[in-house]
């Protein structure tokens, strides 16, 4: 569900402009389009879990900050399965380059050390590849 909605919307949920300082708070405000919101609501069980949280909120949460920390990538979905207790394990491939962004919001500690903003300088705008699970 989530690589669909991704691949449906792409980064529609919050296009952020990089701030002066991290966590500025009209930036990091959930703000979900109503269109997303209503095709959630119309096809996800309320029931569905991400850690410890469930439902749409959660989902729309967590889509936000994919979509804030990293402004470009590519969410593939690889494999869905039907487990113990119907509980679906879906395998996903993603593909994401480091941004100020990604630096900013994500790893905001590199900018207070000369090591870390040599690591930030390092890793600014290699891009990653990794395959992820959820249930």
């Amino acid at each position: 569900m989530k690589v669909d909605m991704y691949a449906r919307f792409g980064n529609e949920l919050l296009k952020p402009a990089l701030q002066e300082q991290p966590y500025d708070t009209r930036i990091l405000q959930p703000s979900a389009p109503p269109a997303q919101q209503n095709v959630l609501y119309a096809t996800m069980e309320s029931d569905v879990q991400k850690k410890t949280e469930r439902g749409v909120e959660s989902f729309l949460e967590d889509w936000r900050l994919i979509s804030l920390y990293h402004e470009d990538n590519d969410i593939k979905l690889v494999r869905l399965e039907q487990h113990f207790n119907n509980a679906i394990v879906t395998t996903n491939d993603k593909v994401m380059i480091t941004t100020k962004n990604t630096l900013h919001y994500a790893f905001p500690h590199l900018t207070n050390t000369e090591p870390g903003r040599t690591f930030a300088s390092k890793i600014l705008d290699q891009q990653y590849n990794s395959r992820l699970s959820a249930f």
